[in-house]
């Protein structure tokens, strides 16, 4: 799954990456490969495993990926705007704060729904509108 968000995502070297849902950190080191660990920005919910992923990151050469506790559906607006924002988790819907943190152009990347949950690839249009593309059946954990 990391690798068709990752494919879907369409990542850059340089592109500043918004991640809602660390986890492990997996994701995010992957991301880091792919545009630079200091272009990735990440947000867990839970302050014990924001602090685990940190320390996991450091111990593997990814230290200079950004991680904080908080509350994934505001985004981490003092980094923004962002060139990519993906969830790990399910969302009824994209949040608004993501959406205004992203470039105009820019790709959010979300399991959407409650109970059914599709993976939805949207580019933001000028004026903040979503062009979204339906990528299938997936089953995440919900957003908190």
């Amino acid at each position: 799954m990391v690798a068709i968000m990752s494919e879907l995502l369409d990542l850059s070297p340089g592109d500043q990456v918004l991640e809602i849902g660390t986890g492990c950190g997996y994701h995010a080191a992957v991301t880091a490969e792919l545009v630079g660990p200091e272009n990735v920005f990440s947000v867990e919910y839970h302050a014990t495993l924001a602090d685990e992923a940190r320390e996991t990151l450091a111990a593997t050469g990814y230290g200079s990926v950004s991680v904080r506790a908080g509350d994934g559906k505001q985004g981490w607006p003092e980094h923004a705007p962002y060139d990519r924002t993906y969830l790990t988790c399910a969302a009824p819907d994209f949040p608004a704060p993501l959406v205004e943190q992203t470039h105009d152009g820019g790709v959010l990347l979300a399991p959407i729904g409650d109970g059914q949950q599709r993976l939805i690839r949207a580019e933001k249009q000028a004026g903040g509108t979503l062009e979204k593309e339906d990528h299938g059946s997936v089953r995440f954990v919900p957003l908190q």
